[in-house]
């Protein structure tokens, strides 16, 4: 197998990571799997629960031409069979909780006692012994990297979980080249976008927002300068194309553009919002919060929010 650059987009969801990651795809030597942590959830997923997990390509991960070969790999590979048990074999420690969340009280234990565990790693330095699965899941992300990177024919394969953490064991245990990309989006933009969608009021998401992007930055600035960057969504909105060549530069692979038609017929993404299983639209930025929120909110949210927006080149 070949050893692919393994390109990692974190920040706070909502931010524009799935039109980031199949922008990047785009790229002849570019490929986008999509938020792999959820792979496993994707293949238990099906007519019985909220969503069917599918592949962008519209068929089931099993059932999908790159997925089906790579869950094929993994049983001759590491003996497990994920379609028959799609938890035995992970690549985080995303399980049944965000499925159903307490109803499943044991998952949802478990999963926040590994967040846990590995804030205490991350920030704190503490050491971790080796019972801890962290690694393993690690070396399973590499094992899929690179066979999905032989199957799509690329040089780079984008990852856009977003989680900290995960980028925190990457960044700690993975074989392969990792390039971050650090996805941030003004505060007011995502207050007024959670409301809208009854996410939370804006004085919520701004301190979502600032809890998060604090955290994010702060791990993220333990990193090589050379492993990541900040990419902000207005920057890319504003002119896509610059954006675009920073990027590719950044990650060390030549920009070779596809037109959107053939990107769409090389996507195979896993979860994601629902822009991935369609065409991408035309990019602009979405500047609604200036004529909706109050000049009273965005005075919360810039309260709130303020300092660590400013910390992240925002002129707030």
């Amino acid at each position: 197998m070949n050893n692919p650059t393994y390109v990692y987009i974190v920040g706070r969801g909502h931010s524009g990571s799935t039109m980031l990651e199949l922008l990047l795809n785009r790229s002849q030597n570019i490929a986008a799997m999509g938020e792999i942590d959820q792979l496993s959830l994707q293949i238990y997923r099906d007519h019985r629960t909220r969503w069917t997990g599918l592949c962008s390509c519209g068929e089931r991960p099993f059932n999908c031409e790159i997925w089906g070969q790579i869950i094929k790999r993994v049983y001759e590979t590491f003996g497990f069979d994920m379609v028959a048990d799609p938890f035995g074999w992970k690549l985080s420690d995303i399980a049944l909780e965000q499925e159903y969340w307490w109803r499943r009280p044991q998952s949802v234990i478990k999963y926040r006692a590994h967040r846990a565990i590995r804030m205490a790693n991350q920030y704190l330095n503490v050491p971790l012994p080796g019972v801890f699965p962290y690694q393993r899941w690690v070396e399973h992300r590499d094992f899929v990297a690179r066979s999905y990177a032989e199957l799509a024919g690329a040089e780079a394969v984008v990852d856009a979980s977003k989680d900290v953490f995960q980028m925190g064991d990457l960044a700690q245990y993975s074989s392969l080249p990792l390039k971050v990309l650090f996805l941030t989006r003004d505060a007011r933009g995502l207050a007024w976008s959670s409301a809208r969608q009854g996410r939370g009021s804006p004085s919520v998401e701004a301190k979502r927002w600032a809890i998060e992007n604090g955290r994010i930055g702060k791990l993220v600035r333990k990193l090589p300068s050379e492993m990541w960057t900040q990419v902000r969504y207005e920057d890319i909105t504003h002119d896509v194309e610059a954006e675009l060549d920073r990027i590719h530069q950044f990650i060390g692979i030549e920009r070779k553009a596809l037109p959107p038609e053939a990107e769409r017929a090389k996507r195979h993404t896993i979860a994601g919002n629902r822009t991935r299983l369609r065409a991408l639209e035309e990019i602009r930025e979405d500047q609604a919060w200036r004529d909706h929120l109050t000049p009273e909110q965005v005075d919360e949210v810039t309260r709130i929010a303020g300092d660590v927006a400013r910390g992240l080149g925002y002129d707030i």
